[in-house]
């Protein structure tokens, strides 16, 4: 029922970045070619997900080698999201020890290599991460790694409540999920996208804070959202779950109080961002530095709008993809996945 249900978007719809399709091609081959996806059934999931082609709407100015990079980490995102989703009562050990590994590597220069046996996914992400940090300064990639490591500890946290059966309230779902869920590392990839680094002054400021804050809760609460179905069926956790749980709401009540509460994050938004003029002013900013704080804050806007486009017309969380998930069952895009995908 979810996709078929709509937000209030003060935001306007932006076409999707013209090389999708060779953008989606490209990475189908790199994905193959760094076995994530290793049989015709996994891409054929993997395609109809859809997930890679999140890029395609939240980088809509993207071409070639830029998007292409973007595409690349968002598959691999979902990819390496869904090894955590095991049957219940089920350990993801290789979920596990492939973040582990990461965490070592982050805390090694861009571009070394992986340990020796490493997972296929970990080998990707190392890819993925010397061409990100490409071109930018070391303080750049001293922070992106910082996100990127809170991205995968948050990870471990969301494992570790499985495990220990806690069941977060509302405000924790969020708390745990500004980590899990991998904001962050995408706003970082926006400066990377778009060739353009934000001065420490700025991005340290409490306003700039707070539209990351604003553009990053959308994404979450849109998410959480339009994959309800599938939380559902495996029994994960989900911000309307959480509040039918903590307030015993009804369904329908529950999904009418997150999209009240998106009404109010990306009206605050809108705000800050008409302020970023004076922001600049205040700080003495030169017009090439008010430039690339510009696109930067309208790329948090295009990925506000670009999700809520994205999450009503993807597969993944399409009736058909949530009608396989159960507590039995492993994630989507899991490797050890057999449900046949849907047509």
């Amino acid at each position: 029922m979810p996709q078929e249900l709509s937000f209030a978007m003060p935001i306007p719809a932006h076409p999707v970045s013209p090389d999708r399709i060779g953008a989606r091609d490209r990475n189908l081959a790199w994905a193959r070619r760094h076995q994530l996806i290793t049989s015709e059934e996994m891409a054929r999931r993997y395609l109809f997900s859809q997930v890679a082609e999140l890029s395609a709407y939240t980088f809509p100015d993207a071409v070639g080698e830029d998007l292409d990079l973007a595409f690349d980490v968002m598959g691999w995102f979902f990819l390496f999201d869904d090894q955590f989703d095991v049957p219940h009562g089920t350990v993801p050990t290789a979920a596990i020890t492939a973040c582990e590994q990461l965490i070592d590597l982050l805390h090694q220069p861009p571009g070394a290599d992986p340990a020796h046996g490493a997972a296929p996914v970990v080998v990707a992400f190392a890819d993925c991460w010397r061409r990100q940090a490409h071109g930018m300064s070391q303080r750049y990639r001293w922070r992106a790694a910082a996100n990127w490591l809170d991205y995968l500890e948050g990870n471990l946290t969301e494992e570790a409540d499985r495990r220990a059966g806690t069941r977060p309230d509302a405000e924790q779902r969020m708390h745990s999920h500004r980590s899990s869920g991998g904001v962050r590392p995408s706003f970082d990839l926006a400066e990377r996208v778009a060739h353009l680094e934000i001065p420490p002054l700025v991005w340290h400021s409490t306003h700039l804070e707070s539209l990351r804050l604003c553009a990053g809760d959308s994404i979450l609460i849109v998410n959480d959202f339009y994959s309800l179905d599938a939380d559902e069926a495996r029994g994960d956790p989900n911000l309307v779950t959480c509040l039918m749980a903590e307030y015993s709401y009804g369904r329908d009540l529950a999904l009418d109080v997150v999209r009240a509460l998106h009404d109010r994050i990306v009206d605050r938004f809108l705000t800050l961002r008409a302020q970023i003029p004076e922001l600049c002013g205040a700080l003495a900013l030169t017009q090439a530095q008010r430039t690339d704080v510009t696109r930067y804050v309208e790329s948090l806007r295009c990925w506000i709008r670009g999700n809520y486009d994205w999450s009503r017309s993807n597969g993944r969380y399409s009736p058909s993809a949530a009608a396989t998930s159960a507590p039995a069952a492993y994630g989507y895009l899991h490797p050890d996945a057999q449900a046949q995908p849907p047509s």
